[in-house]
């Protein structure tokens, strides 16, 4: 309050770092950098936050002003290496500098933007036209992060920063292909959560994709997401996406991306119990991947096809069993060995159920017969 002399701005400011550092008291860092602050600004009531720091970043050197600006977008804490990204002869001085000014807090070996300074700084890095240039070099000092093969989510962590960067760019169709790079691993270890994080994001920000490759892409990003979906049981939510994508590829004549999403439609259908649908749009799976000679994803179309007919009713089984053998002869003639059996243990499944329920008839059978010889001797012996 003494230092403040009565300022509000200035007391709410000292208020909002306690609130958003989680600090219970100022400490020597934050009181040293208020008194910097303060002393400019006493008597002077009609102050603004941005004049306050604007002050404040002016008094740095060039070379600190640089630094700070381009650290400023990175989203997590960073090291030596990420400052010098943005200054290559930046140095842990420089950065000390910066948090003994209270621009920057330091975690160990990291740092991060005072959370005071983080919507000023990013507003001068706009003000000066920069934030394309920095967001160019942070994208670049992340792909050389990249591992060659991905097996951790830890691996993941620089294709998604850079994701993020190229978001914040509006270069969607680069942002999307860098997915690319890491969605088999996030699809195939589970990472679902993750997926529908960025995927949703991707989907809702890219409103105008300017060419038919754009627009391609951002289907396949929609069918990417209702996979997510599909994965976490949210099935309606998996239909709305796949009915995204179906939109886009009817629009643009894209037959691939036809089949995909009708595919995926008809699973999700499937999974809610609605099996006419989901046949139907099975039935348009098959036509699409036969028409252009998808070997494979006629295999897949012809498989869940016969699982919603089993599904749907039991005078289908028949018919299932057909399209279960179709599929098993694509699948060993393009020598994928698992889903040939799986075929085979589907219809080996049904097979054992048609079994039982023949023997559970000719017991009822049986059955009925005493039953009906007993009722038939009880009448004549009254």
């Amino acid at each position: 309050m003494a230092l403040a002399d009565g300022h509000l701005l200035l007391l709410a400011l000292a208020a909002n770092w306690l609130k958003q550092t989680g600090n219970l008291e100022l400490d020597t860092t934050a009181l040293g950098f208020f008194e910097r602050l303060f002393a400019n600004y006493h008597g002077k009531p009609e102050a603004q936050v941005d004049e306050i720091f604007g002050e404040l970043f002016g008094t740095l050197p060039e070379r600190l002003q640089s630094l700070l600006l381009g650290v400023s977008v990175y989203r997590d804490a960073f090291g030596v290496d990420g400052a010098q990204a943005m200054v290559v002869d930046a140095a842990e001085d420089d950065l000390g500098q910066l948090t003994e000014q209270a621009f920057l807090l330091r975690q160990g070996d990291l740092w991060t933007l005072h959370p005071l300074v983080q919507q000023a700084v990013r507003q001068t890095l706009g003000q000066r036209g920069e934030t394309g240039a920095v967001h160019r070099r942070t994208i670049e000092f992340f792909e050389g992060q990249v591992s060659g093969e991905i097996s951790s989510l830890e691996d993941c962590y620089p294709l998604l920063e850079s994701f993020h960067h190229y978001c914040e760019l509006g270069e969607y169709l680069a942002a999307k292909l860098t997915l690319n790079r890491c969605y088999d691993f996030l699809n195939l270890r589970g990472h679902y959560q993750t997926i529908v994080q960025v995927y949703g994001r991707l989907t809702q920000a890219w409103k105008e994709p300017a060419d038919e490759e754009e627009q391609r892409n951002l289907g396949w990003a929609w069918t990417s997401l209702g996979n997510a979906y599909y994965s976490l049981g949210q099935y309606k939510q998996a239909i709305k996406c796949y009915t995204q994508h179906l939109e886009i590829a009817y629009g643009i004549g894209d037959r691939s991306g036809q089949g995909g999403s009708s595919g995926g439609l008809g699973l999700a259908y499937d999974s809610l119990g609605e099996y006419e649908q989901a046949i139907d749009y099975h039935k348009q799976w098959l036509e699409i991947k036969r028409g252009i000679g998808n070997r494979l994803g006629e295999g897949n179309s012809l498989f869940n096809l016969a699982l919603a007919l089993v599904s749907q009713s039991a005078s289908n089984r028949d018919q299932a069993l057909g399209l279960w053998q179709q599929a098993r002869d694509i699948y060993e003639a393009i020598g994928v060995e698992y889903w040939a059996k799986r075929c085979d243990e589907e219809m080996q499944k049904l097979q054992r159920r048609q079994r039982r329920q023949k023997r559970l008839r000719w017991v009822l059978g049986i059955v009925g017969g005493l039953l009906l010889a007993v009722a038939l001797h009880w009448s004549l012996t009254r």
